[in-house]
This record gives structure tokens, sequence and C-alpha cells, in this order.
């Protein structure tokens, strides 16, 4: 059997390793004829850009959608809306922009960065129109489109105009169900990540903080409401609170629409916007296209200042190491990759300030106090303004904290400073509910302290317990250290308790709301520039690069997992347990109005 096994797995690596050859020749044929030429832009042109889904602050370097970028409709970012909205702004050649609108999921920092954009654009003296087609519109997709002059629908599409909701989801009964006890360790009624695992509903204290969530939602959707419409809030309001039996005819009735007219219709609207005659077809060139238009032949002055800021994206979960994925994956923060990003601007010598963006919901306490440490150091050379993007909660704020400034979106979600730890006892589930017996050698009482198969002990529980007030009580120091306030008062507004960016001003865990070229204008300031080019990292690695820098130890790593045979104890483990002793500083629940 095993000369056999031997010619059978070598005969499948062989396979593998050839399909690996072809793959790479494959990759290469559809890099090569990816490469496109800068294109023509005809006089009078419109832009046309569809937005739908999430729109994040920035798109991750994703190999697998750049080589088949034109077969799958790339997502749009805020970084990439502004800037080829300055460069259409300036762009002799592009008299408007489209927007075809979808149904968006985007946080609301980032739809208020985008809908920024798009004013700001307007404010060049050019025109924007919307529409949408047979998929309609939410409150998110109406916000952006109440920056356009005129909005079109069709007569019986989707327009959803009702307000916005948040939905928690508990699960102690199924753990118990399961025989599943959740061990539980944090400081602060707040927070309230722990919740699903120990109740069946939310507490006062979460109720409170998510209200406060969804309050801010309705009074910015609401703001931009009155701006295109004129009516006032309490009209909104009622508006909201009415359920239509033609939701669009209503939406034409109360002026929350301009016209009704299908997307053919729409292109000849353009046509009569740019004062072409009946039977000529207006120029429409697709945003992905027009992103290819470099700055110089849009007419962008070029600024050829040295001095420069850094802008750095710290997005995703901030975890001990990056999980290894086959193609980049999920951004996740590290200290590894964060310093190497840190040491690499000092090094180089000609930056004069750092923003770091944070998008981030926290994660785990040690990691997130090593940053802390970073910037700390940096900040001893050169000035660093924390922007908070979408979230920048627990370990996201306590990175940010260690800045010099912070500035935030109204409509961030930070805070949440606090921490937590889980175990999970599954002894009944082995012994009762699967039949699997457990039984454990150990050297000294407590080696098997992080074990599922077992619940704790009182002192254990206290240990860890004492463990976590530990933790938090340094996180509490750390954010009075970097906010110059008592520890007391940090105590105060912390316990795990949600802010949106609005009321962490109001609390001095921010110093200003605003954009993120408004972080930037604050940090040239400090920097005392009086002008200043940004330049953004991490940097776009090459495609090839990115496809196959690390491709072997990772394909390795993949064929590792594939022929491990799995034991069922182990795997359930795996999938019960968080890692031995992390401490987490995370936002209680993932967090969206829609």
């Amino acid at each position: 059997m095993a000369p056999f096994l031997r010619i059978f797995f070598a005969s499948l690596l062989g396979t593998l390793a050839a399909i690996t050859v072809l793959l790479f020749f494959l990759f290469s044929i559809l890099i090569s004829g990816s490469r496109q030429p800068e294109p023509r832009v005809p006089a009078n042109s419109v832009i046309t850009i569809d937005l739908r889904g999430d729109i994040p602050a920035r798109i991750p370097q994703d190999p697998l959608q750049e080589l088949f970028s034109a077969q799958i409709a790339a997502p749009v970012s805020v970084e990439g809306l502004k800037r080829n909205l300055e460069k259409a702004a300036v762009d002799d050649r592009v008299s408007g922009i489209w927007l075809r609108l979808y149904p968006v999921s985007a946080s609301w920092a980032d739809l208020r960065a985008a809908r920024e954009a798009l004013v700001t654009f307007k404010e060049s003296g050019k025109w924007i129109y919307a529409s949408t087609g047979d998929q309609g519109l939410n409150e998110k997709s109406y916000y952006l489109a109440s920056t356009a002059d005129s909005l079109f629908t069709p007569e019986s599409t989707w327009f959803e105009f009702n307000g916005f909701s948040m939905h928690v989801a508990f699960y102690s009964d199924f753990l118990e169900k399961l025989g599943v006890e959740p061990e539980i360790f944090r400081v602060g009624e707040y927070k309230s990540a722990v919740e699903p695992f120990i109740r069946m509903d939310s507490s006062p204290e979460n109720s409170e903080q998510f209200e406060s969530i969804l309050d801010e939602a309705a009074d910015t959707f609401a703001s931009a409401v009155e701006e295109k419409t004129g009516l006032n809030r309490n009209t909104i309001d009622h508006l909201l609170e009415t359920i239509p039996e033609d939701p669009v005819r209503f939406a034409l009735e109360h002026r929350l629409i301009d016209k009704i007219a299908t997307p053919d219709e729409v292109r000849t609207l353009v046509g009569e916007r740019l004062g072409l005659m009946e039977d000529e077809e207006p120029s429409i060139m697709e945003f992905r296209r027009y992103d290819l238009i470099s700055d110089q032949s849009a007419g962008v002055q070029s600024d050829d200042t040295e001095d420069a800021i850094a802008l750095v994206y710290a997005t995703g979960p901030i975890l001990p190491e990056a999980p290894d994925m086959l193609f980049g994956g999920t951004d996740v923060i590290t200290a590894n990759t964060l310093g190497r990003t840190f040491r690499s601007i000092m090094e180089e010598g000609q930056i004069d300030g750092i923003v770091l963006y944070i998008d981030s919901p926290g994660g785990a306490a040690t990691t997130s106090d090593l940053i802390w440490h970073q910037i700390q150091d940096i900040k001893k050379e050169i000035p660093v303004v924390a922007y908070l993007g979408n979230v920048a909660a627990s370990g996201g704020y306590y990175m940010a904290s260690a800045a010099d400034s912070i500035v935030s979106s109204p409509s961030s979600i930070t805070g949440s400073i606090g921490i937590y730890s889980i175990l999970l006892n599954a002894h009944e589930l082995f012994s009762d509910r699967l039949g699997i017996g457990v039984e454990t050698f150990k050297s000294h009482e407590h080696a098997d302290l992080y074990s599922i198969s077992r619940q704790l002990t009182p002192s254990e529980q206290s240990a860890l317990q004492h463990s976590v007030e530990a933790g938090y009580d340094l996180f509490l120091q750390r954010v009075a250290d970097g906010r110059n306030m008592e520890k007391e008062e940090v105590n105060r507004l912390g316990r795990g308790r949600v802010w949106t960016g609005r009321e962490a001003k109001e609390h001095r865990l921010v110093d200003r709301l605003g954009t993120l070229e408004d972080a930037l204008s604050m940090t040239a300031d400090m920097a005392e520039l009086d002008s200043y080019r940004v330049i953004t990292y991490p940097d776009r690695k090459p495609l090839l690069e990115l496809l196959f820098g690390s491709a072997q130890a990772r394909f390795t790593g993949s064929l590792r997992s594939l022929f491990m045979i799995p034991e069922p104890l182990n795997d359930l483990e795996k999938m019960l347990r968080s890692p031995s002793g992390i401490h987490w500083a995370l936002l209680p629940v993932q967090i969206d109005t829609d």
C-alpha cells in the first residue's frame, strides 16, 4: 500500500505543478492583454458612474479582479471617486456626470465622503444627473442621488424610503441546546460583544448606544433630503413613516424625484442637457475607462514640491498575524505589517507628517498596544494625525489615541474603550451529545487552562477576570496619556461604550469633525508646510509580484491543509475556541444601518 500511496501522491503533485505552470502562462497572457492605452475623451463628454453595494474607502489590491477586470464590474471606492471627480472637474472635455444608481450598502462614513466628493465636483460649475433602473433605490443610494441636479426613476421600480434598522443575533439558547457554556470575562457594562453568548436580547446599555447610532444615520439622511427637496424635518419624518401604495408616484408627488423616466429616456435627457440635436448620440465614457486618463491630460495642475505627507491606510481587524491566504484576502492590521510601513516611511526621510486612516473594529489588545507604542515613537520626529473612517472602535481607537490629533467623520463609530475574553466549555457537547470522552494528562495543575473540554475552576475564573481588568486599566492609561485626560474621565467615557464621531467630539475623544482632506490639511499645518504631496501606503505591488511573490509558500500550505487527515476533536476545538490568552479590544458587533 505504501508504494502505491507514494506513486499516487507523486502523480497528484506533478499534476498540480503542471496546472500551476499552465495558470502562470494564462495569467501572463491576461496581464499582457489587460494593458490598455489611455483612451481618447471626446469633447462634451459625460462620465457614467455606477454605484452599487459597498463603496469602500480604498479597494484592496485583488489580482484576480485585476486580471478579469474586463469581465468583472470593478467596484467604486471613495479614493477612486475623489481622484476621478477631481480630474473631471477641471477636464474641459467633460461636461457632466451621470450617476447610475443601484441599492447601496456602504457605511455612513464612506457615504459622507463619497457625497462630499460629488458636491465638490458640482462646485466646479458642472452638472450631475442621477437615475436608476429596475433594481431601484434604497435610502443610502438616495443619499448620494440627492447631490444631483435631477433624479430620474422608471415608473415601476423599487423606491425604498422608510428609515433605518439594525439587527443583532443572539444565540445563548442555541449554545445551551448544543451543550456549550460560554465563560465570559469583561470590563464595562457597554462592552456588549459578549451579549449574544449570554442573552437573547440587548441590555439597556447596548440599546442606548445602538439607538444613538440610528439617530445619527437618520439625521444625516434627513439633512440630505432637506437640502435636495426643501422639505422640513417634520415632513421628511412623516414621509418616512408612510407606506405608499405606489412608491414612485409618491416620491414624484413629494419632490423626492424630479421625473419618471426609463434609462433610455434618461440618455435622451442627457443629450438634451448637452445641447445635442435629436438624432445625435451623447458621448458617454464609463468611469473605469476615465480612470485610465492621466492627471496631465485632464488638465490637473501638478505640484512640484518635495514636501510630502504619508497617508497610511490601516483597515480591518487587528490580529497578531495575518491569515495565510492564496491571493491576499481581507485586509487585516498587524504590528509587523504596520511597523514595516512606518519604518519604510522614516527610512526614506522624505515624509513630513503622517495621516493614519483607521477603519477597524479593533481586535487583539496586545497587538493594539504594540501599535500604540510605534505611533508614540514616530510622533517624536514628525506629526501623526489619526483619521477615523467608518469605524475606529476598541483596538482601533486604542491606536488612534496615540496620535498627536484625531479627526473623525461625524458618522464614524468609535470609542468602545473596553476589553473582554471568551472561553467556551464544551464538556457537555463532547461527553453527552457527541459521545466523545477526553482524558487529560498534565504536568501542572493549570496546564490545560484554555482547554474547552472542562469548566474553569473558581480560582482560574478569578485570575482571568483580574487579567482582563488589568488590560482595561492599561487601555484607560493609554487613552489618558494620548488625550491628556484624567484616567477617571476616560473610564466615565469608556466601559465599552460606543460613540458616534459627533458624540466623541463632544466628549473630547476626538479633536475635530471633518474629512480626510481636513486631516491632511491639519497635518500640513503641524508640519508647517505651505504645499505638499500625498503619498499613499501601503503602495500597490506589481501584479506579477502579488500573484507569484510568495505563491510557493502559500501553495505548499494549501497542499498541507488539503492532505492533512483531520481529527474530529481538534476540528471541533478549533471551531469553538478563541486563541488562548488573547484579550479582545473589539467592537461589540458588526454595526450597519440599513
